[in-house]
């Protein structure tokens, strides 16, 4: 199976509680990592997912964060092979920086 992939930085400045939605024409899932993160399995060392919580089949996630904190957050598609426009908006206490790092096309190698 393939997927495209995006990670995308986000720091914070203030502790508290922050609201990660995306907002896309296309079915979104994000997974959020703290530090390490393989794209071969993206529930290992994941602090949090979620798929359909919010409207129109995307995501929204909601993390309590330190203070001046980072962490990855990766955006896929639910379909295989498919890509889109798509924007996030994290809502919290205070600005947060958002930084795009980098955009992956992972294949998942299944053996019966």
């Amino acid at each position: 199976m393939n997927y495209y992939c995006e990670l995308i930085e986000i720091r914070t400045r203030e502790e508290g509680e922050y609201t990660i939605t995306s907002h896309s024409t296309k079915d979104l899932y994000g997974y959020i990592h703290k530090n390490n993160f393989t794209l071969f399995d993206l529930n290992i060392n994941k602090i949090e997912s979620d798929d359909n919580s919010h409207y129109n089949y995307q995501f929204k996630i909601t993390l309590h964060c330190p203070p001046d904190s980072s962490f990855i957050l990766i955006v896929t598609t639910t379909q295989e092979f498919e890509q889109g426009d798509f924007s996030i908006t994290v809502h919290g206490p205070s600005t947060v920086s958002i930084r795009h790092q980098s955009k992956f096309r992972f294949l998942f190698l299944i053996f019966l």
